[in-house]
């Protein structure tokens, strides 16, 4: 697509054209300095030469300030014609024609931060992330794939993978400038206005632009986010989190539901999602150098406020992305690769943490990675942060908890081995289960992709052998006074011959201290909140919900959305069990008619007399306190 208009009748002048498709041959400098009038007149910029063998764009100087620099002395009246301008400008845009497909100029891959993947990176199948895209659903898929490729959690990839298209959903691409702030807007001593730096420009979902505009605005420091909505077309649904999936995105991203009620009345609450959803997905503003290293390999950088001593900017950024480094354990699998791969830069980008693997990755959550290393063990390290010394310090806190439940629960056979701790590392080794989480195999969840496959097909006897097994963890759990506080399917692991192990205990209350994690609402005792005594009820809550979960193949109110299945349990409203064998157990444990973990294992064992597992799962309970009076 090019401009018809022509240099001296001579050359057609390229408009968001591929390179391949550029005039031959490109215009002199005595040609372009000749076409003031194609220059002057028009919506765009246009590309007047390109460097071929240094990669360069020849385009006409504006004289004039960033649209930054002039706004706060700008009369209502000056900002309303600059805005009609503006306007124009993206109806202008809006009004190419679409060529049918999400992507850059000649259908190449999408430009923008969110999709970019390291070019050398062997994982990535070309296009699977960055596109090009023929329908939005593949957006959505490529969002979850970064999500993934960012080491996020599988489980949490499973739940975007269901909630994204309820918003993201019936969207066309359109030409999008891709970085629409106000440092990108020069205005002329004329009073006209010129976009600027298109290096992202290209067909996108049509709320793009609306929402990186809106996100791009930080807090709310003046009033241009109101003037966007007069500029843009406003897409409320995919940057409001009222709607059922976005607010559940809030809700699990910063791990307290209560913020959900709070949220859905304040405009910041917008901002939030966009910005937390971008977090996801890997997208960070184009930052200063700074520094921030994790290197275990250097010299020990101590815990707490010294770890800012490495050149930490004062500003956190809004976004912290953690970039591996290959450790050594790669040599042997990567002879070819050259050493420099091994190397931490001396420098990283604002925001940036360099850390070196252990491990391939399995998974990461707020306080820890998680990788598994050649020998076949799990290694959990805190997640560092040098720009923030109070969080640093708090992951490391928790995972001194995780290693000393570990240690109270010493060789009991419903908790995974612990095999190494580094007190000065504070990293923590386990023993390995391949089949992941129960949560992941009830959805028929299976690497590479984690593609969900729906339920798989579990037999009575195992449903039985599970509800047992998970009573006997919880038991361990309280006798030795911990309470779990997030007992949930995600954190009930299973080994190759299908038996479950409790894990996952940096968030733990030991010897009474305060909450610091909850589960899931449909996990979550009614009226729980953080500020509440530690008492073992909520942990038998939860085992009625996992329960639930074992026999009948779904969560609880799996239909609703997380906000009505709090109303629902705060009303005492739970889900019928009619049929379940030890559907007495479930109710009483959400009803708060069994008040001990041992009464909901006496209960089920009763049940289960004729279970083949029967005689052997008395013998793990034994073992399990044998275990724990060997701790003490």
């Amino acid at each position: 697509m090019a401009d018809t208009r022509k240099f001296d009748d001579q050359y057609p002048v390229p408009y968001f054209a591929p390179i391949d498709e550029l005039p031959e041959p490109l215009p002199t400098d005595a040609a372009i300095r000749g076409s003031k009038h194609v220059l002057k007149h028009g919506t765009g910029r246009r590309i007047v030469r390109v460097g071929h063998q240094i990669g360069y764009i020849v385009v006409e100087y504006i004289q004039g300030r960033p649209l930054n620099d002039v706004w706060e002395q700008l009369s209502d009246t000056e900002k309303t014609s600059i805005s009609t301008r503006l306007r124009g400008t993206f109806e202008t845009l809006r009004s190419l024609p679409s060529p049918g497909y999400f992507g850059c100029v000649g259908r190449q891959p999408l430009e923008e931060c969110v999709f970019w993947t390291r070019p050398d990176d062997g994982n990535v199948e070309p296009g699977q992330i960055n596109g090009p895209f023929d329908s939005e659903e593949q957006v959505n898929h490529a969002f979850v794939l970064k999500y993934l490729y960012n080491n996020g959690m599988p489980a949490k990839a499973a739940f975007y993978r269901r909630a994204l298209p309820r918003v993201f959903r019936n969207h066309r691409p359109i030409f999008t400038h891709g970085d629409f702030q106000r440092k990108n807007v020069v205005m002329q001593d004329d009073g006209d206005v010129v976009l600027i730096d298109w290096e992202s420009a290209g067909w996108y979902p049509d709320y793009w632009e609306y929402c990186l505009a809106m996100f791009a605005c930080g807090n709310w420091n003046d009033d241009w986010n109101e003037w966007i909505a007069k500029i843009l077309d406003e897409y409320p649904t995919e940057i409001s989190p009222k709607t059922p999936s976005a607010m559940f995105l809030i809700e699990r991203l910063v791990s307290i539901p209560i913020l959900a009620s709070i949220w859905r009345t304040t405009l910041a609450g917008c901002l939030n999602f966009w910005r937390r959803m971008s977090g996801v997905l890997g997208w960070q503003p184009k930052p200063p150098i700074g520094a921030a290293l994790e290197d275990e390999r250097k010299p020990k950088q101590p815990a707490g406020p010294d770890l800012n001593e490495q050149k930490t900017p004062s500003r956190r950024p809004r976004v912290v992305t953690y970039h591996p480094i290959p450790g050594s354990w790669e040599r042997k699998l990567h002879p070819e690769w050259p050493e420099e791969r091994f190397q931490i830069p001396d420098e990283a980008p604002y925001g940036t943490v360099y850390y070196v693997t252990r491990g391939a990755f399995i998974g990461v959550g707020a306080t820890a990675r998680i990788e598994k290393t050649i020998e076949g063990a799990v290694v959990k390290s805190p997640k560092r942060d040098p720009y923030d010394a109070r969080r640093d310090s708090e992951n490391r806190r928790k995972m001194r908890i995780e290693a000393e439940v570990y240690r109270r629960l010493g060789d009991c056979p419903r908790v995974p081995k612990m095999l190494a701790w580094d007190p000065e590392t504070c990293c923590l080794t386990l023993e390995y289960f391949e089949r992941r989480d129960l949560a992941l195999y009830m959805r028929g969840m299976e690497p590479p992709d984690y593609d969900e496959n729906g339920p798989p097909a579990i037999d009575d006897a195992t449903r039985r052998r599970w509800a047992v097994q998970t009573a006997q963890a919880l038991k361990a759990l309280h006798d030795a006074n911990v309470i779990h506080s997030d007992f949930a399917p995600r954190n009930l692991l299973l080994d190759a011959a299908l038996n479950v192990y409790i894990s996952d205990f940096a968030g733990s209350s030991v010897d009474g201290a305060a909450y610091m994690v909850c589960g899931g609402p449909r996990y979550t005792a009614p009226f729980w909140t953080f500020s509440k005594p530690p008492e073992r009820a909520d942990d038998l809550f939860s085992l009625g919900s996992v329960l639930y979960l074992i026999m009948t193949s779904t969560e609880p109110f799996a239909d609703k959305d997380e906000s009505d299945v709090i109303k629902l349990f705060e009303a005492a409203v739970f889900p019928d069990t009619t049929g379940v064998d030890c559907g007495h157990v479930i109710q009483g444990c959400w009803k708060g008619t069994i008040t001990t973990v041992d009464a909901a294992l006496r209960l089920l064992n009763a049940i289960y007399t004729t279970c083949a597992d029967t005689d052997r799962e008395g013998w793990v309970q034994d073992q399990c306190a044998n275990a724990q009076q060997r701790a003490t």
